[in-house]
């Protein structure tokens, strides 16, 4: 595959990101048992996305055969060597070694180990975990990094658990056995003769000898032997030669006898495996697919990491379990490079303990060996045979002399060592310096001792005459006339006439006319005696390259009348001897822009082509020299270096700086009439791009864009409102135009980027009570970036009306006003059905598939908030808005709330920040007597509706006015409309007196999980809500109750059904933490509350009132004591059915009897049947 690079902080990997890399060179990725994963990629500096590519950068590549494609983040780059870079990057889980992990104590089994030290991470992330494994331990890790406490720490998971990895993106999956058995065979001396074999049978042993040193109790040293003085092993017989181990077990306390130490040497033989071959293998792939070993190791390319093989030692009748504990993978040609089998090592941590004592047993058998070596070092050096060391001077010296003599004006023998250089003298320190090292590089000597000097073999004679023949050359000098060297099929000549050297039909000559290479009798390439360098096609008779110092000229004909000449400033056509134009770089003249010019100075035309299949080409587009205004002229413009990745369509389309068509940057004259006419340019055209340099450009009317047209605007250039009671820009005709488009047949494949949108509030001239800055109707691919709006007048910054695979990305909305009383819910950017006035049917066409990511929604220096960030506010019977994602925004200060799906269907809301809203996120459903409950003809439904599918995760909400996460459903004449399927996982909510979580209404199938709720007045409040599971949260300094459970006074009354509170953990609470009332069925389970009911009164952990069928089970429960009418759990008057049982309390459980409820667990009498047992009561 190609790989694709993505920015630093990307979370969406479901497209191309920055783009793919398609002009990577090479790229490969290395993945080991347990260890390094990593892909490493060669890149040209004339890459397109060369300057993109930095490091923290993500890029996506396939790793093997078998996985999903893999994240991996830049770590590091090479410096540009040959126009070529190499970049490093690990592995996407790398990322949990940047996260700090406090002292932990790990217990359990592996999955629930596995979640406890991804959980325990002090920075937030989207790792999650897996373990099929079922072992029970324990131990501490940390201080350490989340990724040490997996594995490469003492007390690691890996390090106590074992298993294997697995990194998938953001899963991590940890195996007891990774891969499988896959039954592939492969034989020793047989298909794996030729391949990297280390230490088949070095380390087999077939006997070991024992023995251990103990003191008996008068503390002498006492020798214990085996009764048979060896063991042997079974595998013995197999092996020719016979080897036995010394093995000290003086370390093992469990040896205290004969006996005891055949025991132990039997279990060290077995654990060790020494009677066995070690395997280890590395099979190059690339080397082997030509060769006919291939085919008895193809097999393995169907295999994986961890897999396991069977290697066959037939000689001696052994197979060895060899797992494949790297593979080296080329993720362009999607093949393996190598793959390394072998013993299974753990580059985390390599099996520390079960290895200690191994380690230091081969260490006490190797002692002896080294210090007989160090000791025969030592009487080397210092048996050296005399010799005096002189410092010059004596302070700070600046040479080192050694002589032969304690006087310098005496030595003859001297070594010399100083800046200049090492040289050895043995006529006195005065020199010559017959052998030298010079400080620039050069080495002098008389003469060398060696065995051959790689290229020549040189002894010492000299050579006068005539011509020598030979593949050896004995000589020191060569006088005379000619030499002939002779090797095989080459051929070398030097003599008065210059060099000649032949292979086959290769020339190349060294003479008076220069250097030439010739091929089959054709020149092929000349340096001449001037510089000149000629390239020649011997193909096509005149074609060549000729290179001077100053240009580079490309030649087609014999005669060079066609031609294209490469000289500083540009590159210049000519054609039949006419000169045609040129391709040169400048500046714009406006705002010393730099661009390319094409100035076709004696062409007729340009063209774009294409091969035809024919050898020939045709013309993808073609303009004429004579523009639209007839004006002849040579062909110029100014081209942008980004263009967006635009795909280039049927024709090129116009590119037009609208400055050409009159457009006033310095804001003195009206422009939209000038930037009018570019677009319509561009709609003639059926396609391009219009494009506004820097400036302030006054609109006096609307803007209207046409489909497959983009609007580019320089960060810096700013369009400012001068009209009244109008919008700004719409992708729609003008009078009455598309008047009959329905659905998403309207204007599309539009792109707004860039720039500012003004408008222009402060000018009583235009002053204006009301409009939409951007209408959007009816179209489909429509894409706003990087515009920024400022001060939107009662209604929309962008008002989107059934449009889909819409993007809104990286834009900035700025300040909002409203002269109206109705704008308490309008949105900056609405996304609603289609019922607007500007073109096309109200057919009401839902918008489908419109994301919002990476903007901004604030006050400006002169306004203040908007109401909604994103949402609508009406609707009608039987629409819905779908497949909405709002992710990566910044919402402060909305008065209504930051996000605002109205009656939606599947919408995904995360990884947003809102601070000081109203409410983060209000998901509002229609009443069946509202307006939005009517039918798209107007008469009333009288149906209800609700929102479905709502997935909000990973938010920031902070300090949030009223309510964090607030919905409600309704019912209308006995109709219930129920929102459904909410999930709310993964939030950080922090609030202040009076701000409640989360407060869900008539709510069905509702999951919330893993959020923490901080500084809270309530955490969540549950009105007749069915089916709702409340897991794995944190609640922390919350005033009221965490979760607190009660009808809708409201509604026709509706109990809470099916509420479940788990796993939660609960810290300084003000009420009890848990509060059911009118509930059916639920439990209340294996939450830890701890400083609950700190504000007194009769409160406590768990409070339950006129409920039915709830278990309150396993909780840990810490009553903050502050009076004498507090309990650990009550089930009071009106319940029925209740149950609490085997819960951890400080204080009383008060349950009423009546109506079976009781405090204890069911069991079984002796007659079989289900029988109430009591808990006994803290």
């Amino acid at each position: 595959m190609i790989p694709i690079l993505y920015t630093s902080d990307e979370t969406d990997f479901g497209h191309h990101g920055i783009g793919d890399l398609a002009d990577c060179i090479s790229a490969h990725v290395i993945e080991q048992r347990n260890g390094k994963f990593e892909l490493e990629f060669v890149y040209p500096v004339t890459g397109r996305w060369f300057d993109q590519i930095q490091e923290d950068c993500i890029v996506k590549a396939k790793p093997n055969d078998i996985a999903a494609d893999q994240l991996f983040r830049i770590y590091q780059s090479t410096k540009p060597m040959d126009g070529k870079v190499t970049f490093n990057a690990r592995h996407i889980s790398y990322d949990l070694a940047y996260n700090p992990l406090p002292k932990t104590t790990l217990s359990g089994n592996a999955a629930a180990v596995l979640n406890q030290i991804l959980e325990g991470g002090l920075n937030a992330h989207p790792f999650t975990g897996f373990s099929d494994s079922t072992t029970e331990s324990n131990s501490e890790v940390g201080p350490c990094t989340v990724r040490e406490a997996l594995g490469g720490k003492e007390g690691s998971l890996l390090d106590n658990w074992g298993g294997e990895y697995e990194f998938d993106n953001f899963t991590v999956r940890h195996h007891m056995r990774r891969g499988r058995d896959t039954g592939v065979l492969v034989e020793y001396g047989k298909n794996l003769t030729d391949f990297n074999q280390e230490r088949a049978l070095a380390d087999v042993f077939t006997s070991v000898y024992a023995y251990a040193k103990k003191q008996d109790d008068e503390g002498n040293e006492q020798l214990i032997t085996l009764d048979n003085k060896m063991v042997h092993l079974d595998s013995e017989n197999n092996y020719p030669i016979k080897r036995t181990l010394m093995l000290d077990l003086s370390g093992d306390d469990s040896v205290t006898d004969s006996a005891s130490l055949k025991t132990a040497t039997e279990k060290y033989a077995q654990d060790n495996k020494i009677d066995q071959p070690s395997v280890s293998w590395s099979i190059k792939f690339q080397n082997l697919r030509k060769t006919q070993d291939y085919k008895d190791i193809a097999v393995l390319e169907t295999c994986s990491l961890c897999d396991y093989i069977t290697v066959r030692f037939r000689r001696y009748g052994v197979d060895v379990k060899a797992e494949i504990i790297e593979v080296d993978y080329n993720v362009l040609l999607e093949e393996y490079n190598s793959m390394d089998l072998g013993d299974p090592i753990s580059n985390f941590v390599v099996d520390y303990q079960k290895q200690q004592k191994h380690n230091q047993t081969q260490f006490d058998r190797n002692t002896n060996f080294f210090l007989d070596a160090i000791d025969r070092a030592t009487k080397a050096i210092t048996g050296a045979s005399g010799g005096y060391v002189r410092l010059i001077p004596s302070r700070n010296p600046q040479e080192i002399v050694i002589m032969d003599t304690s006087d310098i004006a005496t030595a003859t023998r001297v070594w010399r060592w100083n800046l200049g250089g090492l040289g050895y003298s043995h006529n006195g320190y005065n020199g010559p310096y017959e052998l030298a090292m010079t400080m620039d590089g050069e080495i002098v000597a008389d003469f060398i001792t060696a065995g051959v000097l790689r290229g020549i073999e040189v002894n010492g004679v000299t050579v006068n005459g005539s011509t020598v023949n030979g593949t050896t050359i004995n000589g020191g000098n060569i006088n005379g006339a000619a030499l002939h060297i002779n090797n095989n099929d080459m051929d070398i000549w030097l003599d008065n006439n210059g060099f000649h050297m032949k292979k086959d039909d290769f020339d190349v000559w060294i003479d008076g006319n220069g250097i030439r290479a010739i091929k089959s009798g054709q020149e092929k390439m000349r340096i001449a005696q001037d510089g000149t360098v000629y390239f020649y096609d011997a193909n096509i008779i005149g074609r060549h390259i000729k290179i001077t110092p100053e240009t580079i000229e490309i030649t087609g004909t014999e005669d060079a009348t066609d031609k294209t000449v490469l000289r500083e400033g540009g590159l210049h056509f000519y054609k039949e001897n006419s000169y045609l134009g040129n391709l040169i770089p400048l500046y714009s003249g406006v705002n010393s822009q730099k661009g390319i010019s094409l100035n076709l100075e004696n062409a007729d035309f340009l063209s774009f082509d294409e091969p035809n299949g024919a050898g020939g080409y045709t013309p993808l587009f073609e303009t004429l020299r004579v523009p639209v205004d007839g004006k002849a002229r040579s062909l110029h413009g100014y081209l942008p270096f980004d263009m967006h990745n635009n795909p280039i369509k049927d024709n090129m389309g116009a590119y037009i700086n609208a400055i050409a068509y009159g457009a006033d940057p310095t804001g003195t004259k009206m422009s939209a009439d000038a930037i009018q006419k570019a677009l319509d340019k561009c709609r003639y055209v059926g396609s391009g791009t219009v494009y506004l340099p820097t400036g302030t450009y006054k609109l006096e009317k609307t803007l209207y864009i046409y489909a497959s047209t983009k609007l580019l605007l320089d960060d810096n250039a700013r369009m400012v409102r001068c009209h009244k009671m109008s919008c700004m820009l719409v992708n729609g005709g003008q009078n009455g135009e598309f008047a009959d488009v329905t659905g998403y047949d309207g204007p599309g494949g539009i792109e707004i980027v860039g720039g500012y949108w003004d408008n222009n509030l402060g000018d009583s001239q235009y002053q204006d009570n009301q409009n939409d800055m951007f209408i959007l109707g009816h179209g489909a691919n429509i894409w706003v970036e990087k515009v920024k709006f400022i001060d939107c007048i009662s209604y929309h910054c962008i008002d989107m009306n059934g449009c889909c695979h819409v993007r809104i990305r990286d834009c900035g909305f700025f300040g909002y006003h409203d002269y109206t009383t109705e704008g308490v819910m309008r949105e900056a950017i609405q996304i609603g059905e289609c019922n607007f006035a500007e073109f096309g049917v109200n057919d009401f066409t839902p918008c489908f598939d419109v994301i919002v990511e990476g903007c901004l929604f604030t006050k400006s220096s002169k306004q203040g908030y908007f109401p909604a960030g994103v949402g609508n506010h009406y609707s009608r019977n039987g629409v819905r808005q779908t497949d909405i994602v709002v992710r990566n925004n910044y919402f402060e200060g909305c008065t209504h709330s930051g996000t605002h799906p109205y009656k939606w269907g599947t919408t995904w809301i995360y990884q947003n920040t809102y601070i000081n809203c109203k409410r983060a996120v209000h998901c509002s459903n229609v009443n069946g007597g509202d307006v939005s409950a009517q039918n798209p003809d107007g008469s009333p439904s009288g149906q209800p509706g609700a929102c479905e599918n709502i997935y909000i995760f990973d938010n920031d909400m902070i300090d949030c006015q009223s309510d964090n996460v607030y919905t409600s459903g309704f019912i209308y004449n006995g109709i219930y409309a129920q929102p459904r399927n909410i999930v709310i996982e993964r939030n950080r909510i922090t609030g202040k007196s009076g701000n409640t979580g989360l407060s869900l209404t008539l709510v069905q199938d509702t999951k919330i999980r893993k959020n923490a709720f901080k500084f809270l007045y309530r955490g969540i409040w549950l009105n007749s809500c069915d089916k709702t599971e409340v897991d794995d949260n944190s609640f922390e300094s919350v005033e009221r109750e965490c979760v607190a459970a009660d009808l809708d006074s409201n509604q026709t009354e509706f109990n809470n059904r099916f509420l479940f509170v788990r796993r939660n953990r609960m810290f300084n609470i003000g009420y009890s933490a848990v509060y059911m009332r009118t509930t059916w069925h639920g439990a209340v389970s294996d939450n830890e509350m701890f400083d609950v009911a700190s504000a007194g009164g009769t409160r406590g952990g768990v409070a339950i009132e006129s409920s039915d069928s709830i278990r309150v089970l396993n909780n840990s429960i810490d009553v903050k004591l502050n009076g004498s009418d507090q309990f650990s759990v009550s089930i009071g008057q009106g319940s029925t059915g209740c149950q609490s049982s085997n819960n951890r309390v400080n204080v009383k459980q008060v349950v009423n009897p009546n109506g079976g409820n009781f405090i204890g667990r069911f069991g079984v009498d002796g007659n079989g049947n289900l029988v109430k047992m009591s808990d006994v009561q803290a």
